[in-house]
């Protein structure tokens, strides 16, 4: 499944951060992405927006922060960018929308990464140099934040973005 992440009002994003550190390539900006390629960068107008676009129909992944500061009197009142963009990009799957500052910090996307590659909770947070009091806290904000109850659902539904 294609990555397609949507950050608004957060620098960086937390997305960005854990595809990096798990193992997945980021390639910087959307103009003449490869085929397959996790791209990531801002979006301020809308030129940069139908680059996004682009790089999905080509086949890439995408997590954009939309700046919508630097957004307004090109794209209208503020959300107008973010809303565009998120439904320009819903004709090419989900995606996941990530808003002020909310979503899942990196190590708790990398604790879900490593109990999708079979490790325990205990060793998954000794491997991150955790606690496991710590990483089953940060496994309980992800499952509040994703909606799920148990660690295995989070890991199935994070593993569609991550993979």
């Amino acid at each position: 499944m294609t990555t397609l992440v949507l950050v608004e009002r957060v620098a960086p994003g937390p997305f960005l951060l854990a595809a990096a550190e798990l193992g997945r390539e980021v390639v910087r900006g959307f103009r003449g992405a490869p085929p397959g390629a996790l791209c990531a960068g801002r979006v301020t107008n809308l030129a940069d927006a139908a680059d996004v676009v682009l790089a999905v129909a080509g086949g890439a992944g995408v997590v954009v922060e939309v700046d919508e500061a630097s957004a307004l009197g090109a794209a209208g009142p503020a959300g107008i960018l973010a809303e565009q963009l998120a439904d320009d990009l819903r004709r090419f799957g989900p995606v996941r929308r990530v808003l002020g500052g909310s979503g899942l910090d990196v190590e708790a996307l990398a604790l879900l990464d490593l109990l999708r590659a079979g490790r325990t909770v205990g060793a998954a947070a000794a491997a991150l140099h955790l606690s496991r009091r710590s990483a089953e806290r940060r496994l309980a904000s992800a499952r509040d934040w994703l909606g799920v109850a148990t660690n295995t659902e989070a890991v199935l539904v994070t593993a569609q973005y991550l993979s």
